[in-house]
This record gives structure tokens, sequence and C-alpha cells, in this order.
């Protein structure tokens, strides 16, 4: 399977689709996104325009589900993410960002399931 990013295709050979994944797939998900945040010099502005993205599979090939599963998956995984991508982000950084795009995801997602007033 080939998950992309912007210009970014990661190759997953041994996941021959979506419901193979396993928990250390999420990492798949997460280098995506550090991929597209590497170039944003203040990440949390960019918080709104991720979600758009995400929303809208704008450049993504992955679902709003898959990512809200990535980022709960990354909030107990036991290490340091700034380490998956060479990047100029810190972990501390990329996990309060994580977070907010988490809280927008599921704010943006859950307001597009009620009825029109």
């Amino acid at each position: 399977m080939v998950l992309m990013v912007g210009h970014l295709i990661i190759n997953t050979p041994n996941i021959s689709n979506k419901a193979d994944w396993e928990m250390e797939d999420w990492k798949f998900i997460i280098v995506g996104l550090e991929y597209l945040l590497q170039f944003q010099k203040q990440p949390m502005e960019y918080v709104d325009i991720m979600c758009d993205a995400i929303i809208q599979k704008r450049g993504m090939s992955f679902s709003v589900p898959e990512t809200l599963a990535a980022l709960s998956d990354v909030k107990k995984a036991d290490v340091d993410i700034a380490t998956l991508l060479p990047q100029p982000h810190s972990e501390a950084t990329l996990r309060e960002f994580f977070a907010a795009l988490e809280a927008k995801l599921i704010e943006t997602n859950s307001s597009s399931l009620l009825p029109p007033l």
C-alpha cells in the first residue's frame, strides 16, 4: 500500500490494505503530517489549515477516522516523535500540535454531523 502526503509518498510493502494495519502503523500518518509541518515556523498557526486539508483530502490519502486513530495512538506511544522525521520542531511542540489537531478534527467532524438549523 502507498500513502500520499503532498509530494511525499510512503511505500508500505508489508501492508496490503488498511485493514492489516497494526499499532505501529500510526507512524505512517504521523510522519506524513510531520513532513508537511516541518515547513511551518509556527505549527500552532497551521492547525486549521491541516485540519481542512485532511477533511477535504487535499494531497493526503488517509481519512479523518484514520488520522484520529493515528493521533490517538501517538498519545500512547513511548517514542520521541520528533525523531521520526528530521525536522526543526521539538517533541513537545509536535505533541501540542497533534493534540490541537485531534481536538479540531473531532470538533469539526462532530459539527458536520449535526442537522442544519
